[in-house]
């Protein structure tokens, strides 16, 4: 059952805990080949999406969102697939905050980690956690508080909502946006239906984020926006 809750205004808040969000990017498409990642912008797979997301997801003016987790999972190519994680917490220096830097420091983490094997994660001085993990296993690694990413510590997703973005899900803006959650969603590259049925029968609500179809860094400033906005934030 969705549960509503009146927003009330800013200066009303209470102060509480943040809980913790993840965002997870399924892209389909993107290469985990570092060679074929560096030349992916404007190509194919559209590597600089995955920049404007991390910005919309970790950055806001002057400051990081703590409370904050992108995941983005690769498995295109003939590499085994991997997640690259970067928690607003303990972000590194990622070069610069333009596409071409942050597109240079997410190739470079799949340069220095194709010795992984299966199950193997490694966090870097960027910050950028890689784990060597698809999709699947990526979200079944983040309900368990102690696993590969879901973080020492913090509560695991079978604790805090799970909702997988689409067109014709609930409106965000009936939701009580104040619980955290786990936000799953794809790049330029819909959804197969195949994953997103079976995502819904394991528990992911569908959600949407507006009226019209958005690219997925709209969309998580949307999220954001949503949490922002929150009288119990």
């Amino acid at each position: 059952m969705v549960s509503v809750q009146s927003r009330g205004r800013p200066d009303e808040r209470r102060d509480s805990e943040m809980t913790i969000m993840d965002l997870v990017i399924l892209a389909r498409t993107t290469p985990v080949e570092a060679t074929r990642f560096r030349h992916g912008v404007g190509q194919a797979h559209h590597a600089e999406y995955l920049s404007d997301s991390i910005k919309s997801a970790l950055f806001a003016s002057q400051s990081h969102r703590t409370g904050t987790r992108l995941h983005i999972v690769l498995e295109a190519g003939t590499g085994i697939p991997r997640t690259l994680t970067l928690d607003g917490d303990v972000i590194g220096d990622l070069g610069e905050l333009t596409e071409t830097g942050i597109i240079r420091s997410l190739a470079d983490a799949l340069d220095q980690t194709t010795n992984l094997v299966q199950g193997e994660s490694v966090a870097l001085s960027t910050g950028i956690i890689v784990s060597v993990l698809a999709f699947e296993p990526a979200l079944r690694a983040l309900g368990d508080p102690s696993g590969l990413i879901g973080g020492a510590g913090k509560e695991g997703v079978k604790d805090r909502p799970r909702f997988l973005l689409q067109p014709d899900g609930t409106d965000i803006r009936e939701l009580d946006t104040a619980a955290g959650g786990v936000f799953v969603m794809s790049d330029h590259v819909p959804m197969p239906r195949k994953i997103a049925k079976s995502l819904i029968r394991r528990g992911y609500a569908p959600l949407s984020v507006g009226p019209r179809m958005l690219q997925t860094a709209h969309c998580i400033t949307l999220i954001h926006n949503e949490f922002d906005r929150s009288p119990l934030r």
